[in-house]
């Protein structure tokens, strides 16, 4: 049962949003395998000012991302540190 959330600025015809749904709901379905009716199709309409919002949440995803990836590396460099360290020690025995 997919579901589909597409986020618009506010401004499209109630024509265009139908056909973008069934539109989504074609491709879905040819490429989940799954059947039209099981397919959930959800459009948002955003006020302009909603941007800037968007804008912020963005914003905290990408600094969270590279935290996230600078955690990871330095993780694995006090391992190849700590690892490179023990076979040091051992070797001076």
């Amino acid at each position: 049962m997919p579901f589909v959330k597409i986020d618009l600025f506010e401004g499209r015809t109630e024509e265009q949003k139908i056909e973008l749904a069934r539109e989504v709901t074609e491709v879905v379905s040819r490429v989940a395998k799954a059947p039209k009716e099981a397919i959930h199709v959800f459009i948002n309409d955003m006020r302009r000012n909603d941007k800037e919002k968007l804008s912020q949440k963005a914003r905290r995803f990408v600094l969270a991302f590279f935290f996230g990836c600078y955690c990871f590396l330095i993780g694995n460099l006090m391992t190849v540190f700590l690892l490179s360290g023990a076979t040091l020690l051992a070797s001076d025995r």
